[in-house]
């Protein structure tokens, strides 16, 4: 579970700041974060960037609990990616 969390402020911060090898610390407060997902989002892109991310579930598991296809819920994140990225990106230039 703690994984993926990593994994999507990885993949942010690596957006944001760029891939610097070595680069462990994040500039990205789980507070800004909470606030980016709870206003930027929509409702099934929060659901599943929360089941997949927070909670651990795999695409798959999260297509069949929603009954829609794993090719849905992969886009969907990658919206949410994208939408959380541009948030943050625009917060932290302000």
């Amino acid at each position: 579970m703690q994984k993926k969390k990593d994994q999507l402020l990885s993949f942010i911060q690596g957006e944001i700041f760029g891939e610097e090898a070595g680069y462990s610390a994040s500039p990205i407060s789980p507070k800004l974060l909470k606030r980016v997902l709870n206003e930027v989002i929509t409702k099934r892109q929060f659901q599943f960037v929360m089941e997949y991310y927070f909670n651990g579930l795999t695409i798959y598991e999260t297509a069949l609990k929603h009954g829609v296809g794993a090719p849905c819920v992969s886009r969907t994140l990658s919206r949410a990616r994208k939408n959380i990225y541009n948030s943050l990106k625009y917060l932290l230039e302000k």
